[in-house]
């Protein structure tokens, strides 16, 4: 995770590396709010997860349509990052979504996303220890187990948003590049047990599935957990914004979760979206 590795060699496979139960998934899906089950494809290996689902929207695949992955060649993280992973020890999927909202809304996804990876994790690990970082990762004791990319397309058939989501499971430090191996954690590294990650896409979707219908047009309630849950909130940071360089006290959020910023020197302002974000040492 982390928008990591190139072509690097990772562990022989182990007892970290069971297969997801393709059967399970799809005989277990919780549903949308449409009341129709997530719809789950399971690969061995593909190139992008989000690029498979960008594939099905434009061919009228319904709203809950997943696919995960065991391996990824090219994923994808902000930026333009290259994001592979281990085979079989991460969580890796991609969701297509077709809100009913108007498009200035469908940010606020990529918040219900963060707040779903930390709920799914959560029981894990202990209460409040999983965080997330504006604007799009989930922090466990300063270290990075997922990230978030939130892409947005418009067909003939009307607009839709793919949502991939990666969380390190089973990955042992040694995984991690050495630059990584300071900054990036796993659900395994953090709690000394496998975790079964069938299980774990499950639990993932079920905590989706509630916030969704809620979160979008209706976001207070969401918003109010992404401020507790907030691993920058009474911190000074560092980010990057339309090509500046800006930095200041993160006081919160604003109604759509754009960071509330307060530079030493100027007034408040909203930032929608950054880069780059750095907590500064107090």
């Amino acid at each position: 995770l982390s928008d990591f590795c190139g072509s690097r060699k990772f562990a022989d496979v182990s007892n970290h590396d069971s297969a997801l139960d393709a059967a399970k998934l799809k005989g277990e899906a919780p549903a949308l709010a449409s009341g129709v089950p997530f719809a789950i494809e399971v690969k061995a290996a593909t190139v992008s997860t989000n690029d498979d689902v960008r594939i099905l929207a434009a061919g009228r695949a319904p709203e809950g349509t997943v696919v995960c992955a065991e391996e990824q060649a090219a994923g994808r993280g902000r930026r333009g990052n290259v994001w592979m992973a281990p085979p079989r020890r991460c969580l890796l999927l991609s969701l297509l979504l077709r809100p009913d909202d108007e498009p200035p809304l469908w940010p606020r996804v990529t918040h219900l996303a963060a707040l779903a990876v930390c709920r799914a994790i959560e029981p894990l690990l202990a209460p409040g220890i999983a965080q997330v970082k504006w604007p799009n990762d989930v922090m466990v004791r300063d270290r990075k187990v997922s990230g978030i990319l939130l892409e947005s397309s418009a067909s003939s058939h009307g607009g839709f948003l793919v949502l991939g989501i990666g969380i390190n499971v089973n990955l042992e430090q040694s995984d991690f590049p050495a630059e990584l191996q300071s900054t990036a954690s796993s659900l395994l590294m953090e709690t000394g047990q496998t975790i079964d990650r069938t299980d774990l896409v499950l639990k993932l979707l079920r905590e989706f599935a509630a916030l969704y219908p809620l979160g979008v047009s209706s976001f207070d309630e969401p918003l109010a957990e992404v401020h507790r849950r907030s691993h920058l909130v009474g911190r000074h940071v560092t980010l990057s914004a339309s090509g500046k360089l800006i930095a200041g006290l993160v006081m919160g959020f604003g109604p759509s979760g754009e960071l509330r910023l307060k530079p030493d020197d100027a007034p408040e302002y909203s930032v929608s979206s950054g880069e780059l974000v750095r907590v500064r040492p107090n």
